[in-house]
């Protein structure tokens, strides 16, 4: 069940997905130039990440 919440400012990722468990997941999706060798997270983006439940960080 993906919501798509990327027009609300400061939520730090664009997609809110609950799959069929209940388990919730923050999406962020990123594009990047053909040829790229980097992908530019804000800073907004990395501290969602670190404060997410089970986040690696």
């Amino acid at each position: 069940m993906p919501k798509d919440v990327s027009v609300e400012r400061g939520r730090g990722y664009d997609i809110e997905s609950i799959d069929a468990d209940g388990n919730l997941f923050f999406i962020e999706v990123k594009g990047r130039a053909d040829g790229a060798d980097t992908v530019t997270l804000t800073i907004n983006e990395v501290n969602t990440g670190r404060n997410a439940s089970g986040s690696p960080w």
